[in-house]
């Protein structure tokens, strides 16, 4: 039964069975804001360009959730992100913003980054957007 135990233990790699439901909520705040940025982002340019968003959130937001304590885990994890943003070979403002807020969710600052977000949408609810022209 000790090694059941161990495995599980171990599996967690350091994150306590009763940090699970913070985790969890981590990961559904981080998904529900990029999916908030989506509908928005998608109604101010009158495209549907904006895809994804809240599982770039998530993903996101699990990479920096298990890396946040290991040097290079976190290397690796920046990487990744690093990557997801240069695939169209410039940054949008959609990608940028989840990556702020998925981050922010990754390393448990929840509430500050609900709060961010709430206030970077209102800005976007209010501010017209810009386009770039060609």
């Amino acid at each position: 039964m000790d090694t059941i135990k161990n495995l599980i233990i171990d599996g967690l790699n350091g994150m306590s069975i009763n940090s699970i439901p913070f985790f969890l909520f981590q990961l559904l705040v981080a998904g529900f804001l990029g999916w908030i940025f989506q509908l928005i982002l998608r109604k101010k340019s009158g495209t549907t360009n904006f895809n994804n968003g809240a599982l770039i959130s998530t993903g996101i937001c699990l990479i920096v959730a298990m890396v946040k304590y290991m040097l290079p885990f976190s290397v690796l994890g920046a990487a990744a992100i690093l990557l997801l943003l240069k695939k169209d070979k410039k940054p949008s403002l959609f990608t940028f913003l989840l990556a702020v807020l998925a981050v922010g969710c990754g390393i448990g600052s929840v509430i500050p980054s609900f709060i961010g977000g709430l206030v970077i949408a209102a800005i976007l609810l209010f501010v017209p957007l810009e386009t770039e022209s060609e």
